[in-house]
């Protein structure tokens, strides 16, 4: 009688686990259907990195801009593959959480600790992840195609995965996929799972709807701030197509994005006759309220960061600079301080922008012309500096080259940083 009944409570748990499966899985289709649409802005967001021009700013604009150029069915493309991928994926994850976590030795589901539910609810997802990976990333694929591809089948999609990377292209991704995965399903079942049974067990919440709804919101936050960053990685690998290999793998793609978002140091270049007031001029820049210095103990080359672009300063001479010509070829700008109520300085500054000039790499990059000692009374003006220095096409023409002209003084820290915020403007349109 007692071994009857044990078999019975068994097919019993086992029906109910089955029932569970196929119940959540039709959920998770009905739930996949509802969101879609915010699933393929996701996507299209995601993947624009291919494009040079951003198309798709935010949310709104995104679902604006696909619903104008293809249609209400553009927000529901990869609809099918989605279906297909959820009655497999979150069939086998929810399924199979339950025997996992009793198979670790959870026996009281109100008490079972919570790395317990987050190591079950990760090898669940784990599991299912390695069997929906070709489906996943079909579903991907129709997803990114704009208005501007042809619209195709989940055949046509996975033919052109074999024919181009074989039988293994099916499941390209499956590492950032199933990575993925254990982190959405450990967080997603654990804290789901924790949430319910905490707001029961201190009489917060009694089980039922409500209860189930808040903790599905709070479970649904937690995945969202968990995995985005791999979900990134993910849709952007296996979006690649075999003539554009951008990424190799996880690893790969963190530390290129990290290369990128480290932005470069600009080397600008002051240089000048030595009564100029060079050294006057990058103390007063670093001094400058609206300058954040980057490198305060480096007095030698100080550096300093505005608008997020950031500057290292070098101090040179017009001897220096043509006795070690390749070492300052790399330089981003040059800054040219000429001291313009002194014509032996003006006549020192000519000759140093001629050899500038003279340089084919020298004279691509952008100049800046300060004429220091404005406040002094035999100082010349921007037009006279222009005429000597040979800036004008005629007498009222300003010759057209990346050379701009600011009068300042350094002792009185006036007049420069329009000279800098040239620079910078001309740097955040043409990045490096």
């Amino acid at each position: 009688m007692s071994q009857n009944t044990t078999t019975s409570n068994t097919t019993s748990k086992q029906s109910l686990i089955l029932k569970r499966a196929i119940l959540g899985g039709a959920a998770s289709i009905v739930a996949a259907s509802s969101t879609h649409p915010i699933d393929v802005v996701k996507i299209r967001l995601q993947t624009q990195y291919q494009s040079q021009e951003k198309v798709y700013r935010n949310f709104f604009q995104s679902i604006r801009l696909i619903h104008s150029n293809e249609g209400i069915t553009g927000l529901y493309k990869g609809l099918s593959a989605s279906w297909v991928r959820e009655s497999i994926y979150s069939t086998i994850r929810l399924g199979s959480y339950e025997p996992i976590k009793q198979l670790l030795g959870a026996t009281d589901p109100n008490n079972t600790s919570f790395f317990l539910k987050f190591l079950s609810g990760g090898m669940a997802g784990m599991v299912a992840s390695m069997f929906s990976t070709p489906m996943d990333l079909i579903k991907i694929r129709m997803q990114a195609s704009d208005y501007t591809q042809q619209r195709r089948s989940i055949l046509s999609h996975g033919k052109e995965i074999y024919q181009n990377w074989g039988l293994k292209g099916l499941w390209k991704g499956v590492q950032p996929t199933v990575f993925r995965a254990i982190l959405l399903n450990a967080t997603f079942l654990a804290s789901y799972d924790h949430t319910k049974h905490t707001l029961i067990n201190y009489k917060i919440l009694p089980d039922g709807q409500v209860n189930h709804m808040v903790s599905s919101i709070i479970s649904g936050i937690c995945i969202a701030l968990v995995i985005t960053p791999i979900d990134l990685i993910k849709t952007r690998i296996q979006n690649q197509r075999v003539d554009n290999i951008k990424y190799k793998g996880i690893l790969d793609q963190i530390a290129r994005y990290y290369k990128k978002k480290t932005k470069p140091f600009h080397q600008l270049l002051v240089i000048g006759p030595q009564s100029a007031g060079k050294t006057t001029l990058i103390r007063a820049i670093i001094d400058n309220e609206s300058i954040k210095i980057l490198k305060k103990n480096d007095t030698e080359n100080p550096s300093f960061k505005i608008k997020h672009v950031r500057y290292t300063l070098i101090e040179q001479t017009l001897q220096s600079l043509q006795s070690d010509l390749e070492k300052y070829l790399k330089v981003a700008a040059i800054i040219l301080l000429i001291d313009i109520s002194d014509e032996n300085s003006i006549n020192e500054g000519k000759e140093i922008l001629n050899f500038i000039q003279e340089n084919d790499v020298l004279k691509e990059k952008p100049i800046v012309i300060y004429g220091n000692k404005m406040d002094i009374a035999s100082s010349i003006t921007e037009y006279q500096i222009r005429k000597q220095f040979g800036l004008l096409i005629d007498m009222y023409t300003v010759q057209e080259q990346r050379v701009n002209i600011y009068l300042c003084s350094a002792s009185i820290n006036t007049g420069f940083m329009p000279g800098i915020q040239w620079l910078t403007d001309e740097f955040l349109k043409n990045p490096k």
